[in-house]
């Protein structure tokens, strides 16, 4: 398997904040049940679940760090690699019912970065636009700055999240949880 790769594939979630477009791209293990539905593996099981199922799963985990009311996510897009360097190839997509979102106030142009070290010794990055948590901080695990953005973590660290690194490995430890100012999104926004 080469290193980084979305092999054997990934879900594109597409979502809004306060009218802004972000999309985020979660590497996972799809296959096709003979049942002709998708599913997707999970970190500690051989067999999978719907990967709808999973997706709202994932969703619920965000619950507390997007503010409820200009929270949108619009669709989930399912695609699958034949080997790691082909061309993705769309399979499906539906749109996500969600939680209702229950986080504080969202932070224009802000960035938050989850990392966690992968089982085969790479790093998993999760990156979320334009959350709720405070800007410009740095925490370590177990602490994950307030009850939603550790219940993400949590969710990541799991048996039933069907998010793997890049590496094609789950994660196994929390490193460290980040926010900062985006500036690509801060100059985008302000027409710069």
């Amino acid at each position: 398997m080469t290193v980084f790769s979305l092999f054997p594939g990934f879900v594109r979630l597409r979502y809004t904040v306060e009218a802004r477009p972000h999309v985020q791209t979660l590497p996972c293990k799809p296959f096709l049940a003979f049942t002709g539905e998708w599913f997707v593996e999970l970190a500690d099981q051989v067999g999978g679940v719907l990967w709808t199922t999973a997706i709202e799963s994932y969703l619920t985990s965000l619950a507390g760090v997007f503010q409820g009311t200009v929270t949108q996510f619009a669709s989930a897009e399912l695609y699958t690699l034949s080997d790691p360097e082909a061309d993705p190839l769309f399979v499906e997509a539906y749109a996500p019912t969600g939680p209702v979102f229950t986080g504080g106030v969202a932070q224009d142009w802000m960035e938050s970065v989850f990392t966690f070290r992968t089982q085969s010794g790479g790093i998993l990055r999760l990156y979320l636009m334009e959350g709720t948590s405070s800007i410009n901080q740095r925490v370590f695990p177990p602490l994950y700055a307030g009850a939603g953005s550790k219940a993400v973590a949590d969710y990541i660290l799991s048996a039933q999240s069907f998010v793997f690194g890049r590496d094609g490995s789950r994660a196994i430890a929390g490193i460290a949880f980040t926010t900062k100012t985006n500036d690509k999104l801060r100059k985008k926004g302000m027409g710069l």
